[in-house]
C-alpha cells in the first residue's frame, strides 16, 4: 500500500538499500507495467502485501516478499508528503493503522482511495491475524485496481459503515473502516460483497472491471497471480537495482533514470506495458523528449515505414498505445515515422 510513488523518479530511491530498490522495481512492474486498464484480462487487478503490526512498540512494518523479512522503515513514514494528496493519504493511513492496532483478530478493513488526481481509484482491504505472545500480529492486505465511479465507491463505503456518507475525496481517505467479527469470512467473500453493491448500483447482473468480468478479480485472488509476477521480475529487478543503487550513490541520476527506462523495456518484452500518458513510464518519455531513444542513441535520421493503425512498432516490436502520425516517433525506441 506504499508503492504507488516509485521508479519513475529515481531520486525516490535515495537512501534505500539494494533489497528495497529490487522490491520497489518488482512492485512497479506488477502494479504499473501490468495494470489492467492497459492490458485488460492480462493485467493484474490485485497486488498483495503483508505487514507486521506491533502495537506495544507502535510499529507497522511491511514484509519483503522476496525474503519474508520486515523492512526497517515504518510504513507510515513512507508517504510522499510534498503534495496535498500525499499528506492526506498519510493522515488516512495513520488512522487506519490506529484502528488496526485496537481491533480484534480476524477483523477485516477497507480503505478507499478515489482517483483524483490519479486516473483510477483503488480499494485497499485486508485482514488481521491472531496475536502473538509479544502482542504483534501479521496483516494481509490487497490493493484492488478498479474503475468504479465516485457514486459506486460511496455506496461501497456506506455499505460497510452506514454512518459515513462520503461526498469528496477526503471523506474517503480519512475514513478507513474496520469490519469486526469476520472469523468465518474470506477475502473472496469480501469481494463478493463489493460486487453485489456495485451490481445493485448499476442495476446490472454482470459487472465489468476495466472491461473484464468481475470473476477474473476473484480468480486472481484465488491463484495468487501477483506473487508469480513478483517472482518473475526478481532477477530483472536485482540486475537493474545494482545499476540504480550505484548511480544514485554517485549522484548520477541521469544514469539511474536510464536504468529505470531499460527496466521498463525489459518488462514490456515480458508482456507488460507502461502507458505514455500516465506518470508510470515517465522514465522512457523523459529520454524521448530529449531526442534520445532508450539505448541512448539520437532519434534523428532513423525513420519508420508504418501503415495506418498498426498496433506494434515494426522496429522494436513494442505495442503502440495509439496510431503514430507522420512526423511522430515510436514511444519505445524513438524511431520517427516518415510515411
Amino acid at each position: 500500500m506504499s508503492k504507488e510513488n516509485l521508479a519513475c523518479d529515481p531520486k525516490k530511491f535515495k537512501d534505500k538499500s539494494l533489497k528495497e530498490i529490487t522490491l520497489d522495481l518488482g512492485y512497479y512492474a506488477a502494479e504499473h507495467g501490468f495494470s489492467p486498464e492497459n492490458l485488460g484480462q492480462k493485467g493484474i487487478f490485485l497486488i498483495g502485501y503483508q505487514y507486521l503490526a506491533h502495537p506495544p512498540k507502535n510499529s507497522f512494518l511491511a514484509i519483503n516478499p522476496y525474503d519474508n523479512q520486515p523492512l526497517a522503515k515504518d510504513v507510515r513514514d513512507m508517504f510522499d508528503t510534498t503534495s496535498l494528496r500525499g499528506r492526506l493519504e498519510k493522515q488516512g493511513f495513520e488512522k487506519l493503522v490506529a484502528k488496526i492496532f485496537s481491533s480484534p483478530p480476524k477483523s477485516f478493513f477497507i480503505w478507499i482511495s478515489p482517483p483524483d488526481p490519479y486516473p483510477w481509484p483503488r480499494i485497499y482491504f485486508g485482514q488481521l491475524d491472531q496475536k502473538n505472545e509479544d502482542g504483534s500480529f501479521s496483516v494481509d492486505a490487497f490493493d484492488f485496481n478498479n474503475d468504479f465511479s465516485q457514486e459506486e465507491l460511496a455506496a461501497i463505503l456506506s455499505f460497510f459503515d452506514p454512518t459515513i456518507n462520503p461526498t469528496v475525496t477526503k471523506d474517503f481517505i480519512l475514513n478507513p473502516v474496520i469490519i469486526p467479527n469476520q472469523e468465518e469470512k474470506t477475502f473472496v467473500d469480501l469481494l463478493t460483497q463489493i460486487e453485489t453493491v456495485v451490481r445493485q448500483k448499476r442495476k446490472e447482473e454482470k459487472i465489468l472491471i476495466h472491461r473484464v468480468p468481475f470473476k477474473e478479480v476473484k480468480n486472481q485472488l484465488k491463484h495468487l497471480v501477483w506473487q508469480e509476477k513478483l517472482k518473475q521480475f526478481k532477477v530483472q529487478g536485482e540486475y537493474h537495482s545494482q545499476i540504480i543503487y550505484q548511480a544514485i550513490k554517485n549522484n548520477r541520476y541521469h544514469q539511474a533514470l536510464l536504468a529505470v527506462a531499460d527496466f521498463e523495456i525489459a518488462i514490456a518484452k515480458k508482456g507488460g506495458f507502461f502507458a505514455p500518458d500516465s506518470s508510470c513510464g515517465r522514465a522512457i518519455f523523459q529520454f524521448l523528449n530529449q531526442g534520445f531513444n532508450l539505448r541512448g542513441l539520437p532519434t534523428r535520421g532513423v525513420f519508420l515505414n508504418l501503415e495506418p493503425f498498426r498496433s506494434t512498432c515494426p522496429i522494436c516490436g513494442q505495442p503502440l498505445p495509439k496510431p503514430i502520425a507522420i512526423g511522430e516517433c515510436c514511444p519505445w525506441c524513438g524511431t520517427e515515422r516518415r510515411c
